[in-house]
C-alpha cells in the first residue's frame, strides 16, 4: 500500500511531506484544504492539520494558517505561518504538528490508482519558528562568511603547496569557529536562526573547500542518510566518514602525496636554493602543518569516526572502503596524540649544563 511521510519542517514553517511512490497530481489543489466531510458532528478538511499547546500555553500561542506551495509526483510542500511565530516550540516541550488525512482519494498511486490508508495520521515536532525575511538574511551572511572564508584558504592552501606559506596561517582563520560550531551538536536550546548561521559556515571550518558531494559519488555508493537531526542541521548529513570527512579527505591524500614528490626531489636535487626549498618544506610539514592540522581537524574527524561507528556494516565495496578508512583514522585519532607528545618530549629532553660543568675564562677565574 502506498505510503507518505512528513519528512521536514523549517524554521520558516516550510513543510515536506514524501510519497513512497509517485503519485497522481490531483487537478484541484483547493480540495486539500476544503471542508468536505462531516465527521463526528463536525465538519473538516480533507487535510487537517493542527498544532496542539504544550502545559501552560494558551491555544492562542499556535494558531496558524496553510497553504499549498506544490504538489508533484513525488512531494507535497506546504507553507505554515504562525500568527505569533516566537511563541512556537521555544520551551523545552516542544509544539507538536498533527496531520490527519480524512480524504485518502486525494493521495493515490500512480500505477495503479491506489490511495493511502484511510485515516493516515503523521505527527512531528516544530521546530522554533522564525521570521522568513530574518532567516534569509542570516543564512545570506552566513553564505557570504564562508565563501569570503574559503577563498583565503584557497589562496593560503595554494601558497603552502607552491610557496614558502606556513599552515598556521590556515589555521588561524578557523580555530575560534570550530569548537563553537560542533557546540551546536549538543543536546541545548539554541534558536534555529544559530544554527542557520553556524551550519552556514560549517564548510569553511572543515576545509570543504572542494566540491566533494559531486565527486565522492562518481567513486562511492554510499547513502547518504544523516545520524540525527542536530548531525544533519549542522552538516554532518551521513552516517559515512568519508562522506562528513569532506574535503579533509582529499586534502589529506594531496598534502601526502607533495610530501612524496618533495622526498623524492630532495635525493635527487643537487645542494642549492632549491633543494634547500625542498628541505624547509619538509621541515615544515613535520613540525609546523602536521601538528597543527591534526590538531584543527581533529574534532571534526572525531565526530565524523563516532558517527560512522553507529554503523559499521558492510553490504558493499563502498561501505567496506568506508568502515576500512574509519578505522585507519580512528587509530590515528588515538595513537597520533601520543606519538606527538613523545616526539615533543624528545625534543625537549635536552641536557643542560650543571653550574659546576660550564667552563669559565681566565679573567672570570680571577674575579
Amino acid at each position: 500500500m502506498p505510503t507518505i511521510k512528513l519528512e521536514s519542517i523549517s524554521a520558516s514553517g516550510l513543510l515536506v511531506i514524501t510519497f513512497s511512490e509517485e503519485f497522481i497530481v490531483p487537478d484541484n489543489l483547493e480540495r486539500l484544504k476544503a471542508e468536505e466531510l462531516l465527521i463526528e458532528g463536525r465538519k473538516r478538511s480533507n487535510l487537517e492539520l493542527t498544532v496542539a499547546p504544550v502545559d501552560g500555553q494558551p491555544s492562542e500561542s499556535v494558531g496558524f494558517s496553510w497553504s499549498v506551495v506544490s504538489y508533484t509526483v513525488a512531494v507535497l510542500t506546504l507553507q505554515l505561518v504562525f500568527n505569533l511565530p516566537y511563541e512556537i516550540s521555544q520551551l523545552d516541550e516542544k509544539n507538536k504538528l498533527s496531520i490527519a488525512v480524512w480524504d485518502s482519494s486525494l493521495f493515490i498511486r500512480k500505477r495503479d490508482d491506489v490511495p493511502i490508508a484511510p485515516l493516515t495520521k503523521l505527527k512531528k515536532d516544530l521546530p522554533m519558528i522564525v521570521n522568513e525575511g530574518i532567516m534569509g538574511t542570516i543564512k545570506a551572511i552566513g553564505a557570504a562568511t564562508s565563501s569570503a572564508g574559503k577563498g583565503g584558504l584557497m589562496i593560503i592552501m595554494m601558497g603552502t603547496f607552491l610557496l614558502n606559506f606556513g599552515m598556521n596561517s590556515i589555521l588561524a582563520m578557523v580555530q575560534n569557529l570550530s569548537i563553537i560550531t560542533h557546540a551546536m551538536m549538543m543536546q541545548l536550546m539554541y534558536p534555529e536562526a544559530t544554527l542557520e548561521f553556524y551550519a552556514s559556515v560549517f564548510n569553511f571550518v572543515t576545509f570543504d573547500m572542494i566540491p566533494t558531494h559531486l565527486i565522492y559519488p562518481l567513486v562511492l555508493t554510499l547513502a547518504n542518510v544523516p545520524y540525527s537531526d542536530a548531525a544533519d542541521k549542522i552538516g554532518y548529513e551521513s552516517r559515512y566518514v568519508i562522506w562528513n570527512s569532506g574535503s579533509i579527505t582529499l586534502y589529506i591524500i594531496l598534502y601526502s602525496f607533495m610530501q612524496l614528490v618533495y622526498a623524492g626531489l630532495a635525493k635527487v636535487l643537487c645542494p642549492g636554493k632549491a633543494r634547500n626549498f625542498v628541505h624547509l618544506k619538509q621541515q615544515a610539514f613535520k613540525w609546523g602543518g602536521l601538528c597543527d592540522f591534526f590538531n584543527e581537524v581533529y574534532l571534526t574527524m572525531s565526530y565524523s569516526v563516532c558517527i560512522n561507528m553507529s554503523d559499521m556494516s558492510i553490504h558493499d565495496a563502498s561501505e567496506g572502503v568506508n568502515n576500512t578508512f574509519n578505522a585507519v583514522v580512528g587509530t590515528v585519532l588515538i595513537v597520533g596524540p601520543i606519538l606527538i607528545v613523545r616526539a615533543l618530549n624528545k625534543g625537549w629532553s635536552v641536557e643542560v649544563p650543571a653550574p659546576t660543568d660550564i667552563e669559565m675564562s681566565e679573567e672570570e677565574e680571577e674575579e
